[in-house]
């Protein structure tokens, strides 16, 4: 062994560079496996932590037109809305090329009855800002502008303590005239007093703004016929004997009904995933106790629920707990953020079937709260198509086992806050290309968020093909090393192999000779090289980290501080490095073993005489 030293050091020259080189070739190497290895965990994770969604949105046949009469201005208000030809099915969504990992599902959401609980408190001072009153007119007169009336009784509605009111029908042209000692009935909203001729102490007015329909469907969205609606253009009627028990007045009853039970309703939100509800898509909802509904338990209709934290913190409940929830109405129009709001709240459809009495329950079960969620709501300027509104409860789509069909308050075409579905990461752009090719996109506009995986994965990749070639680029230059070192170290060593034989040395003796002091240096520049390469990869892991946590601060939405850390984070690999220095050491020096094992072989087979007489190659 110290004579095979000794010899590699004879050439002092050759010693340090076949050093330097095997080094670089190793540090390369290591290098390139370990950000291969790296981009392959990462792409990994993101299969597990990153989806796909798209909200369906069907595009407005056109833009119709509704004439408003404002009394104070003496002329039309005109105002547009979407309208359509027809509401289409989900069934539009299964074309050829659709592949769905979820859905597409159109979302109900639900109305429960309160049971020993109580809606969360919100802090508004116009919050309660209707009426349901029995008035008189102080004079005959025709409400065209504010007119004084007397408060006869209030059925539903805070009047502050006031015994008139200033009372205007005011978006109807043509009013009817009022006379005084009559009784009306009339469901109001208040408004600034808009008439220049009029003066107000308050400064509002009252004008009729409810009253008794229904507004049910069949399960196709046609809206039934009820004797309880009443003709275009009336807003209030008068009271008379026995006025209660007609259809009419049954009506009204059922309007104040409504309007107390509001409330006294919790939001249910059934889905089939939690991904499919863009706030928990984007993290702007997430888990305080307890856990998500589990993929089993949306595929088994497990009565399992998940409540928000402010609704769980009122009431006192925990995770454990169960919550009554009777459901009996069904809305396929809007989501509970545009009539359960943060900040805001009302009705914009009845709780009346077309008999005129509120919706009986149509499934009652206790579901066992799971987890707690936080969701702060959204901006103000959205709030009317958040798929959250305050107090609401999340629930498995197939835990409600029964029919809704005579029970639909409202419904209305797909909105992207109404519908949704989970794709494969990936597959945007061939999902989109089967979308348009089937036709669909006539009809329907689809926006697609994959929490910017396809940028990050697209980053991944590309490192991996670097990483790839790095590893190649490596793995060859050091096997070439390799090879030079054994070449001028074994196999141009041939004179000194016959001479140590011809002293006398037995061929072990000469294989340790050989191959010591190259086994030696290998070892010393393998090491040292993989030494270097773990100290590069973690400088360029630690680099790749900073890029990734400002990627996706900057451009992504998907992940919170308080929830879930940034995204460097959740994708940081594995630490393998040392392992993965310990493997590309070991092959290296196994395969530098190897190949100098046979090379001296060769040579041992050689007598010595025939070994003195070759020329060196």
């Amino acid at each position: 062994m110290g004579n095979s030293i000794k010899q590699l050091f004879r050439t002092p020259f050759k010693l340090v560079l076949f050093l330097i080189l095997l080094a670089a070739g190793t540090a390369l190497l290591m290098v390139g496996s370990a950000l291969w290895m790296k981009s392959a965990q990462q792409l990994k994770k993101m299969e597990e932590i990153f989806t796909t969604i798209g909200t369906v949105t069907q595009k407005e046949t056109q833009t119709a037109t509704y004439d408003q009469w404002d009394a104070a201005l003496q002329e039309y208000v005109h105002w547009t809305y979407p309208a359509y030809d027809t509401v289409l099915p989900e069934s539009v969504l299964e074309f050829e090329g659709a592949e769905y990992l979820k859905g597409p599902e159109k979302r109900p959401y639900y109305g429960a009855l309160l049971q020993d609980c109580e809606r969360t408190p919100i802090n508004a001072e116009e919050y309660n800002f209707y009426l349901i009153i029995e008035f008189s007119p102080v004079e005959d007169c025709i409400p065209t502008q504010p007119v004084l009336v007397d408060i006869k009784k209030v059925l539903w509605g805070d009047a502050r303590g006031s015994k008139t009111l200033w009372f205007c029908d005011h978006f109807t042209e043509n009013p009817a005239p009022l006379e005084a000692g009559k009784t009306y009935i009339a469901g109001l909203q208040y408004q600034a007093n808009t008439h220049p001729d009029v003066q107000i102490p308050s400064g509002l007015e009252f004008t009729p703004w409810l009253r008794p329909e229904s507004t049910q469907t069949d399960g196709q969205g046609i809206k039934l016929d009820s004797d309880m609606n009443m003709p275009d253009g009336v807003h209030w009627e008068e009271v008379t004997d026995g006025f209660y028990e007609t259809t009419r007045g049954k009506g009204w009853l059922s309007l104040i009904e409504r309007q107390a039970l509001f409330e006294d309703i919790l939001p249910v939100l059934p889905t089939e995933s939690c991904s499919l509800l863009p706030p928990f898509h984007e993290r702007e909802a997430t888990m305080s106790a307890g856990r998500e509904i589990s993929e089993e338990e949306f595929q088994s209709g497990a009565l399992a629920c998940m409540v928000p934290e402010d609704f769980a913190k009122h009431n006192s409940l925990e995770v454990g707990d169960s919550l009554q929830l009777p459901l009996f109405f069904a809305n396929y129009r809007t989501s509970p953020g545009f009539t359960f709001g943060y900040n805001f709240g009302a009705i914009d459809f009845s709780l009346a079937n077309t008999q005129g009495d509120v919706y009986p329950v149509f499934w009652d079960a206790a579901y066992e709260i799971v987890g707690i969620y936080r969701y702060q709501g959204p901006n103000p300027d959205q709030a009317h198509i958040s798929e959250l509104g305050r107090d609401t409860v999340i629930i498995p789509s197939k835990s409600v086992q029964a029919s809704d069909e005579q029970n639909i308050a409202d419904f209305g075409p797909m909105l992207a806050y109404t519908t949704s579905f989970q794709i494969p990461n990936g597959s945007v752009a061939a999902f989109d290309s089967a979308f348009q090719k089937s036709g669909a996109g006539e009809f329907l506009e689809i926006s697609y968020d994959d929490n910017g995986y396809e940028q990050i994965a697209e980053n991944l990749r590309q490192t991996g093909s670097i990483a790839a070639l790095l590893c190649m680029a490596g793995m060859l230059s050091a096997m070439i090393i390799i090879l030079l070192l054994l070449y001028f170290f074994i196999v141009k060593q041939k004179k000194r192999t016959a001479i140590e034989r011809g002293l006398g040395m037995s061929r072990r003796q000469c294989r340790v000779s050989l191959i010591g002091g190259i086994m030696g240096l290998a070892v010393v520049a393998v090491v040292l090289g993989s030494g270097i390469g773990v100290l590069a990869a973690n400088r360029m892991e630690s680099l790749g980290n900073e890029q990734e946590s400002a990627y996706s601060t900057e451009f992504s939405s998907w992940v919170t501080e308080e929830a879930d850390g940034d995204l460097a984070s959740q994708l940081t690999a594995e630490d393998t490095a040392l392992p993965l220095a310990v493997g590309i050491s070991a092959f290296l020096l196994l395969f530098t073993l190897t190949l100098s094992v046979i090379l001296v072989n060769r040579n041992l087979k050689t007598e010595p005489i025939l070994l003195l007489s070759q020329r060196e190659e």
